[in-house]
């Protein structure tokens, strides 16, 4: 099936220039005498997960697995413990790194803003919730009830990964 694209498109295009189409969530590439690639750009969202949980008289074992529960091989681990109460964490933005993080005991109120100005909020308060974080999303966490965190990264640290000012994310 062949996509026919307005004749205003092409004007001012020559032999050989690549001319990049946004058509819903792919991009076209093509050059006028072949298509030479198809490439998918959506914009990853944050997104709510709910993890395993197996319970029994000895407690509750939750657990997640890799490339199945979390969408991204995992390269670094870290959790924030001793956070005191009313506490507002992150205040940065990762530019590649992805993450999920997951409230092990207590409660974070999570915020999120895209570059675009779209907000996405979630509370964390059980240990078989998860939140996905994509890159270019502003986080802020607010700490309660002795909250601790635990966090799964794509990537190992590297602090040329973080925007830490709110107007070099914009």
């Amino acid at each position: 099936m062949a996509t026919v694209f307005p004749r205003a498109l092409w004007r001012g295009i020559t032999k050989g220039c690549i001319l990049e189409l946004p058509v819903g969530s792919i991009k076209l590439g093509l050059r006028l005498h072949q298509i030479i690639f198809v490439r998918l750009t959506m914009r990853k969202k944050p997104e709510c997960y709910e993890f395993s949980t197996r319970m029994d008289q000895r407690g509750r074992l939750n657990f997640l697995e890799e490339l199945k529960d979390v969408p991204f091989e995992v390269k670094r681990v870290y959790w924030l413990t001793g956070v005191p109460e009313q506490q507002v964490r992150g205040g940065h933005a990762h530019k590649t790194g992805e993450q999920v993080i997951v409230c092990i005991q207590g409660l974070v109120e999570v915020v999120l803003e895209d570059t675009a100005g779209e907000l996405f909020t979630c509370t964390l308060s059980s240990p078989d919730q998860g939140l996905y974080i994509p890159p270019m999303w502003w986080g802020k966490m607010l700490f309660k009830e002795k909250a601790i965190l635990l966090g799964l990264a794509s990537d190992e640290f590297s602090e040329e990964d973080y925007i830490r000012q709110k107007a070099d994310f914009k």
